[in-house]
């Protein structure tokens, strides 16, 4: 009997729990020009701190102010570096509304276009891991936000005026692994990267 109660009032509870909808999901695209998502202050400089985004990279937003960003990046100089960003974003801020302390941050090109940034959505923390494989299998280490919060929007990535992504993080607790090449010449790195619907 008391089973059976506790099957009925959990059963309860559940029913009165919101039901998660659907994320809305946007592909991660390389910028146009530069052709990169991410750049890191590796220390030799020059091309090989520049990340792009491999197939399957994405953007998924949630209606409780969360969202989850995945992208699988290779290294332009040398394409057997590959690392995986797996990032959880949080404390969302809707369009309209007021932005937070020191946003929005602007291009000139931003500036000159008029674009509205009113439009513009963004997170106040996230918190992830990079994770390496193939020439950095082994590679580790967490990312959190640095500066300014993540803003999504057209002409957001400040890199162009696609509909995109801009933020900086941290770096901490690295873990070379046995056959990790990457050194870094500062603890941090920036997003810079395109949005698109589903590619069909």
């Amino acid at each position: 009997m008391k089973r059976a109660l506790l099957a009925i009032a959990t059963s309860a509870i559940g029913s009165l729990l919101p039901a998660q909808s659907d994320p809305t999901e946007n592909v991660v695209l390389n910028l146009a020009d530069d052709d990169r998502v991410i750049w890191l202050r590796l220390s030799a400089g020059g091309d090989d701190r520049l990340f792009r985004a491999l197939p399957g990279s994405r953007l998924a937003q949630f209606d409780d102010g969360t969202a989850h960003l995945y992208i699988e990046t290779e290294n332009l100089v040398d394409d057997s570096l590959k690392l995986t960003f797996d990032v959880d974003l949080t404390g969302h801020v809707a369009p309209g509304s007021a932005a937070p302390a020191g946003s929005p941050r602007l291009s000139s090109d931003a500036v000159n276009a008029g674009i509205d940034t009113s439009t513009w959505s963004y997170y106040t923390a996230f918190t992830g891991t990079i994770t390496g494989s193939d020439a950095l299998d082994g590679f580790s280490a967490d990312i959190s936000r640095r500066g300014d919060a993540l803003q999504i929007g057209e002409g957001a990535n400040l890199m162009d005026l696609s509909v995109g992504i801009a933020s900086w993080f941290n770096i901490s607790n690295v873990v070379q692994g046995p056959n990790a090449q990457l050194q870094f010449a500062g603890q941090h790195g920036d997003f810079n990267l395109s949005l698109a619907t589903e590619v069909e």
